[in-house]
């Protein structure tokens, strides 16, 4: 019997997570990295909502030194925010040589609100659980891994994790000025661990709506800002706007309203935050967003004079599956001269929401291929499919 036992409790070990019943699944997960689950709880702990980063550059920097990294914290200027809050990047690498040859990249911010992290056996849930801090822990874990068996010396690979990235990217273009110069970059975001193959632009611009006030019990007498410019947004919300077709659709959201000033009277004025992910041009897309909503009487459109344009990303070779991503990130801002990449945990599905989670057998999978890629590229064996829309490549 107890052979039995001890052979089965063998196998049942040899099997990978996805292979295993569910109920032994749940058990197993939690207890196979416990420290990479520590350390990512630690972080979710902290709120860093853009703009408010300090608390959690500390502890990851901290936490770096305390692996006998070197660090450099990279101070992050934005005269939009209060100058008294400090906020910087981070920029870690192995022993005294800064040059890298690999850059490994994420961001430290999260969107609001803070929520508090929380899991069970097979997820974890919280703020910034996949988006990004999800992909700091097992970037880390991948490379601490590799360092344990010696695949990774000094002067191959740095680490960049920016502040900003979720609402400014300041944090990526002040890093601009770090004199960096690596071959490859790879970028951890949401991806499904997919190979993401691009990702689209996005710009935001603003609708300003323009009503007629009176007072509440009569709003017959006025005409309603607020809902104008909802009805207005509902209206070019069907319309279809220029798109390539390997970046899919070009969408439009109406994230914030502001507008009214008072319970009792029908609002004169508001102005609508909206959100645009880009498939073509930023430029032609806007143009159609103008004369669209030109066409309805009372609003118009206010531009923002940031815009970036959907990119494509290099790909490993027969490696792992490929895909499109919907969103776009801060690398449009990033001016290094290098092949880049972007592959992370979880989905983006459920990022920026109020159940925001990340699956703790997928983290433990991004350990392995991360290290996986980082070896790959650092010993030769992965051949790099150059497909993307960076210009200059390093040869």
């Amino acid at each position: 019997m107890w052979v039995e036992l001890c052979k089965a409790i063998v196998i049942t070990w040899l099997l990978p997570v996805h292979c295993l019943p569910v109920e032994q699944r749940a058990t197993n997960v939690s207890l196979q990295n416990p420290d990479l689950f520590a350390f990512h709880r630690a972080m979710l702990a902290i709120d860093s909502t853009s703009g408010r980063e300090t608390n959690m550059t500390d502890f990851v920097a901290n936490h770096l030194r305390s692996l006998n990294w070197t660090v450099e914290l990279q101070a992050v200027h934005n005269p939009t925010l209060d100058p008294n809050i400090r906020r910087e990047n981070i920029y870690a690498y192995l022993g005294s040589n800064r040059t890298t040859r690999l850059l490994i990249n994420s961001h430290t911010d999260t969107v609001p609100p803070y929520y508090p992290p929380s899991d069970d056996d097979e997820n974890v849930y919280g703020r910034g659980a996949n988006d990004a801090k999800g992909q700091i822990a097992v970037q880390l874990f991948a490379l601490e891994k590799l360092r344990k068996e010696n695949k990774i010396k000094e002067g191959d690979v740095g680490i960049l994790w920016d502040v900003g990235e979720e609402e400014y990217a300041d944090g990526i273009r002040a890093a601009n000025s770090l004199n960096i110069t690596p071959i490859w970059s790879i970028t951890g975001e949401p991806t499904e661990s997919f190979q993401a193959t691009g990702h689209k632009g996005g710009f935001t611009v603003y609708l300003n709506s323009t009503g007629k006030s009176a007072h509440s019990s009569v709003p017959h007498l006025g005409r309603n800002a607020i809902v104008q410019l909802v009805a207005a947004y509902n209206e070019v919300v069907q319309k279809k706007f220029s798109a390539n077709r390997f970046w899919v659709n070009t969408t439009i959201s109406l994230d914030k309203i502001q507008g009214g000033l008072v319970p009792n009277q029908v609002p004169d004025n508001a102005i609508g935050t909206i959100n645009v992910r880009n498939a073509a041009n930023a430029s032609v897309v806007l143009e159609e967003l103008i004369s669209a909503f030109d066409k309805i009487p009372y609003v118009s459109i206010i531009r923002n004079a940031s815009m970036s344009n959907p990119i494509k990303f290099d790909v490993i070779k027969d490696w792992i599956p490929e895909k499109v991503m919907p969103y776009g990130t801060d690398l449009a801002s990033w001016t290094g001269k290098n092949y880049r990449f972007l592959i992370g945990v979880g989905s983006i599905t459920t990022a920026h929401t109020d159940h925001e989670v990340v699956s703790k057998a997928e983290m433990i999978q991004g350990v392995d291929y991360y290290a996986d890629f980082i070896t790959g590229l650092l010993n030769g064996t992965f051949q790099v499919d150059h497909a993307g829309t960076f210009p200059n490549i390093t040869p």
